[in-house]
């Protein structure tokens, strides 16, 4: 069945999804030069997740498309966070939306970035997310052919991450997350740097992962004080022959 094809570990870009609305939660601050919105910002708490997961998705690229970061439908607040945690690491973004994300191609991009659902202020639309799942099969075929994948929160959407089947889909539990946050050692390992504090301070988080068994392959990135997993995360570049499951 093409809808459920097989993610293939050997050849697939990194993939990591998170349950919170990092976008809503966090900021910048002005670096050396003094200028708010220029390349040596600062960016702390949810903001600088996203730094480091955009990061993570670019050294687990495998595709070498020409164009960086695909933004899926996002405005205010959920683009600014995108566009800073971009822009410190000399990344450019492109955004679609409705006719425009239908068509495009996204073997031009390394990254597919997808911000939080409603719970931050120009986050995704049910309308583009729907148009994603349309276009599951696209996004199975890009990830296996090297890109990468980041994505928010899903929580207020009847179908979340419905669109990312490899080959099953997320399912989740709702969570009104305020307890404090750590990152596993597979996260360590892949290079994660934020501190639990600011990760701990980017919340709260608005849903867990609680399948599919083995969670297609990706493992717990960072746990809640529950043990629920909040965020999940895999590359073939970075995980082959050296993944770990420790919590």
């Amino acid at each position: 069945d093409i809808l459920h094809q097989t993610f293939d570990p050997d050849t697939a870009g990194a993939v990591v999804v998170d349950g919170g609305d990092r976008d809503d939660h966090g900021g910048a601050t002005s670096g050396p030069d003094g200028v708010l919105g220029t390349a040596d910002d600062v960016n702390f708490e949810g903001w600088l997740f996203i730094e480091q997961m955009i990061e993570f998705a670019i050294r687990g690229n495998l595709n070498q498309a020409p164009k960086d970061i695909l933004v899926v439908g996002a405005s205010s607040e959920a683009l600014s966070a995108v566009q800073s945690a971009a822009r410190v690491q000399g990344l450019t973004t492109t955004v679609k939306t409705g006719a425009g994300l239908s068509g495009e191609n996204f073997n031009q991009y390394k990254v597919l970035y997808v911000p939080s659902d409603s719970n931050t202020p120009g986050g995704i639309s049910p309308s583009d997310l729907a148009i994603l799942k349309q276009r599951k099969v696209d996004i199975q075929n890009f990830i296996n052919n090297g890109g990468s994948v980041v994505a928010l929160t899903e929580e207020s959407f009847p179908e979340p991450y419905g669109w990312l089947e490899l080959p099953q889909t997320f399912t989740i539990g709702s969570v009104g997350g305020t307890e404090p946050l750590r990152k596993t050692q597979a996260a360590i390992n892949a290079g994660f740097t934020i501190s639990d504090l600011d990760l701990s301070n980017g919340t709260p988080y608005h849903n867990c992962f609680v399948g599919p068994p083995g969670f297609n392959g990706l493992v717990p990135f960072v746990l809640d004080q529950s043990n629920r997993v909040i965020t999940l995360g895999f590359s073939s570049l970075l995980f082959r022959d050296s993944v770990t499951l420790d919590k």
